[in-house]
């Protein structure tokens, strides 16, 4: 095995070296390679709805790093603003666990 192998660990200079598993999130999982009803292959149509969904996660927390720079007005028209918006999450989990 040489380095970028496919053997789960890499071979430099006669030492053995692991690479780390990949971090489990939403798309791989735990990383095993069991699988049960719960962790199916998701469709590329959910993918892309799970990636929109942190497109808005990184969006507030945009916001969440400039609201301590808005004045007392300008926090209260914001948060106004957003409790106005819609759809909005609480819409969107709705719609996930309707039947």
């Amino acid at each position: 095995r040489g380095v970028g192998g496919l053997g789960g660990g890499a071979q430099l200079q006669g030492e053995e070296r692991s690479f780390p598993r990949p971090r489990p999130n939403p798309y791989n999982g735990d990383g095993n390679s069991k699988r049960s009803r719960k962790n199916m292959p998701l469709s590329g149509e959910a993918i892309r709805l799970m990636n929109y969904i942190d497109d808005v996660a990184v969006t507030l927390r945009h916001v969440l790093a400039i609201v301590p720079t808005l004045s007392a007005e300008e926090r209260a028209r914001v948060a106004e603003h957003l409790l106005q918006a819609r759809p909005n999450a609480a819409d969107v989990a709705q719609a996930l666990n309707a039947e």
